[in-house]
């Protein structure tokens, strides 16, 4: 039905619900918001499934705690939650990452749709 693409902060915050609270305290780039992100995904465009993603596709951004290739991915289907941590080549073009992501992001919907 819907989709967003929320880099900002702000936007996170907005559109989808994710707390200040949880930003400033985990980042946008961690399970908390990802689970957040998919609640809020969720709850407002009354979609079967929401399938959220939040990392770092390089080829900067990253540092130690929170390298490049890091991504997490939340799916929501109706009462279950799936929340997945994946570390990818840091190293690989930014154009083959976001779409490793998208990848990994499917697989994991069809995983829990699976169930």
């Amino acid at each position: 039905k819907e989709a967003y693409v929320t880099y900002a902060n702000e936007i996170k915050h907005k559109n989808l619900g994710v707390l200040n609270e949880t930003l400033e305290k985990y980042g946008a780039v961690s399970s908390e918001c990802a689970f957040e992100m998919a609640q809020g995904l969720y709850r407002r465009t009354g979609c079967d499934v929401a399938i959220c993603t939040t990392g770092i596709a390089g080829p900067t951004g990253g540092s130690k705690n929170k390298p490049v290739g890091l991504i997490y991915i939340a799916v929501k289907y109706h009462d279950k939650i799936v929340i997945r941590e994946f570390k990818l080549n840091p190293s690989l073009d930014r154009r083959v990452m976001k779409y490793n992501f998208s990848e990994l992001a499917i697989k994991t919907a069809i995983e829990l749709l699976d169930e």
